[in-house]
């Protein structure tokens, strides 16, 4: 169980992440998963389930330690990549531009980003960081836009985000749990559907 543990804090570090920007991206609180990384508590499914979907975490690794750490999947043009899916909280984007930027505190933040503070309390409170925001501070720093948005891939990449998936995640966010996981599952099951035509398509072509 420690072993398990020990990659649940290996996924949350690889994604420069805190305790606090979790719990707010898994409504959880804080105090349960600080508990559960220092084995002060049994790891419920319920928070495995979470760092399985919300950071498309390959089940076998976590659970094992075998296998990759992340699930592959089809890519196609017409596929939905989860990552790009995924509900971005803005704790958490604002927790990976602290790291950009090596402060603590959204006041030392407000300086680097050239914005008020009480600008950043507004934007934790509408639950969106500007899509503005997040590509100046990509472009200026050189540094991946997909990854201060949404947390994945390579924070040193070119990867980037348009504003579109951006706003579809915010609406996302926006959205109580039940119809976030209803939505979810109709995408996926569309893109189930898609993936079906296609080989349909290549076998009578042949």
């Amino acid at each position: 169980m420690s072993e398990i543990r020990n990659r649940i804090k290996q996924v949350r570090n690889e994604k420069n992440l805190t305790i606090t920007a979790v719990a707010d991206l898994f409504q959880e609180k804080r105090q349960r998963l600080q508990d559960i990384e220092g084995g002060k508590q049994k790891i419920p499914e319920d928070v495995l389930v979470k760092y399985i979907e919300y950071f498309y975490i390959n089940a076998n690794w976590l659970l094992t330690g075998k296998g990759e750490m992340y699930r592959q999947q089809e890519k196609t043009s017409t596929t939905v990549e989860p990552e790009a899916l995924g509900v971005v909280a803005p704790a958490a984007i604002l927790n990976r531009l602290y790291s950009v930027f090596a402060v603590q505190d959204d006041k030392a933040l407000s300086v680097k980003l050239h914005e008020q503070p009480e600008a950043l309390a507004k934007w934790r409170e509408q639950g969106q960081v500007p899509y503005e925001t997040s590509a100046t501070v990509a472009e200026q720093q050189k540094i991946s836009l997909k990854w201060i948005i949404t947390g994945f891939g390579d924070k040193h990449s070119t990867a980037t985000i348009d504003r579109r998936m951006y706003i579809m995640n915010q609406l996302m966010e926006a959205l109580p749990d039940q119809q976030q996981q209803e939505i979810l599952a109709i995408i996926k099951e569309k893109e189930r559907v898609n993936i079906l035509e296609r080989k349909i398509e290549a076998l009578t072509k042949k």
